[in-house]
């Protein structure tokens, strides 16, 4: 993900590097190396999107020179593939686009070095977000027993066999999203359920400034892809409060439908401050201050502590709430329900 801090970076003058370079350029712009020297100063100083514009003349210059492919699928993947961000708010299929982008160029690449085994690697580290697609999937490992039978590098080898191995997790994670998606009332069904749970820690109490609400929820499922999740606050009467965290595609695109029963009550009203990256399976803590959206402190009363979460391809989904009493004594509430959230615990310690 490109941050806020980075972009500010970008506007900052350029380096004496960078102008002696960006001078000799313009005045030669036939020179492939100089070229490639430019785009990697820009790299060096975190300017990835000018770099891509950089390499990807230095491409159409010369179509054989790898190297310059090479660049070019990297600064693209470091500029635009890390991750979400707003850009996501203007078009939703950003990332999925920009990784075809990268994917592209490696395309191209390799047709003029089939056996570039680094070329091969590339595709498949990349392809491996668009594992979802069976083309791709099926692509990126034949990509990475290429790299495994040949006379590459030991570290190279590694590397592969270490793609190799997610890349079986993940076909494993299809098979049982096939399991709970197609015969979701079976014994096989449930044996999935039972052997994605997790073992709830304790929380250590003691470091979280009182008074405050401590969230904790397992996540007991795993798709393609992490899930998008919402955890917020409401009043006992439904009224949105505040939203705790947010994940990253649905908090940045505010795409409808995503979390249905997040956005109807939130509206995006507090997305900004609180989207982060998408959680995954396990354990996860979020601490509430006992504050609504606008900072203000909350009365003593009956809040609800909500989580959600839908997962894709599998389209799994949960939502579940919590009812904690917020005065002068300590109140917990456990809440076991379903199998994508099937533990809740909220804590108010005041």
């Amino acid at each position: 993900m490109i941050t806020q801090s980075k972009r500010e970076q970008q506007k900052k003058p350029e380096s004496p590097e960078i102008l002696e370079l960006l001078t000799y350029v313009e005045e030669n712009p036939g020179d492939i190396d100089k070229q490639l020297l430019l785009g990697n100063a820009y790299l060096e100083a975190n300017k990835d999107e000018e770099a891509a514009d950089i390499f990807e003349k230095a491409v159409n210059a010369d179509p054989s020179n790898l190297k310059a492919y090479k660049m070019l699928a990297f600064a693209l993947k470091r500029a635009y593939t890390q991750g979400y961000d707003l850009r996501i708010s203007i078009d939703h299929n950003f990332l999925t686009d920009a990784v075809f982008r990268v994917l592209n160029v490696l395309d191209s690449a390799m047709v003029r070095a089939p056996d570039d085994m680094e070329l091969h690697l590339m595709r498949a580290q990349v392809g491996m977000k668009m594992f979802f697609l069976p083309g791709r999937r099926e692509q990126a490992m034949e990509d990475l027993r290429m790299i495994i039978q040949s006379n590459s590098s030991e570290m190279m080898k590694s590397a592969a066999r270490y793609e190799l191995g997610r890349a079986y997790q993940k076909e494993g994670t299809t098979n049982w999203l096939d399991v709970v998606s197609r015969y979701p009332n079976t014994s096989a069904a449930d044996s999935v359920f039972s052997d994605l749970q997790v073992i709830v820690p304790r929380v250590d109490m003691s470091q979280y400034k009182r008074p405050c609400v401590i969230i904790e929820f397992i996540m007991a499922f795993r798709d393609e892809l992490p899930p998008q999740t919402a955890v917020w606050v409401e009043t006992a009467e439904g009224n949105f409060l505040k939203t705790i965290y947010v994940s990253g595609f649905t908090g940045y695109a505010r795409a409808p439908g995503r979390l249905p029963q997040w956005q109807a009550s939130s509206d995006f009203f507090d997305v900004d401050a609180v989207t982060a990256a998408s959680i995954d399976m396990g354990h996860h803590t979020y601490v509430w201050d006992l504050r609504n959206a606008l900072g203000e402190k909350v009365k003593a009363g009956d809040y609800l502590m909500k989580v959600e979460a839908t997962f894709w391809p599998s389209m799994q989904y949960q939502n579940v709430s919590a009812e904690l009493s917020l005065g002068k004594k300590e109140d917990r509430v456990v809440v076991k329900e379903g199998d994508v959230i099937p533990y809740l615990e909220v804590t108010y310690l005041p």
